[in-house]
């Protein structure tokens, strides 16, 4: 899938506000893990820094709500909306559990150093 590019967010601005969503919303959502997915594959996140906005304890609330979402969520909020070729692609448990590895990934390395 090619990479989702937003003209009014950078990525580090998107990338935030997914966490922030990961962290605040009652009932986590897989479209925001997806999000996470998505965006780790710019450029610009190989720096991302979460320290001086989130806590320790908010960044892990995050990753524990991305292990929580389970694979048929993810299905039904997420790959039934994409195309027939992405579909195909992404329907799998298997591919479910790599998605939620990236974005899980992509917190911590910015828990870590800032990159």
């Amino acid at each position: 899938m090619p990479s989702l590019i937003l003209p009014h967010y950078t990525a580090d601005a998107a990338a935030r506000q997914k966490i922030r969503a990961l962290i605040g919303r009652p009932v986590p959502q897989a479209r925001d893990v997806f999000d996470l997915y998505v965006l780790s594959a710019q450029p610009e996140l190989r720096e991302l820094d979460l320290r001086s906005e989130f806590s320790r304890e908010e960044l892990g609330a995050a990753l524990t709500n991305i292990y929580s979402v389970e694979y048929e969520q993810f299905r039904d909020t997420v790959v039934s909306f994409l195309s027939p070729e992405n579909q195909e692609r992404y329907e799998s448990k298997v591919r479910w559990d790599q998605i939620r590895l990236v974005a899980i990934s992509l917190i911590e390395q910015g828990l870590r150093d800032g990159g």
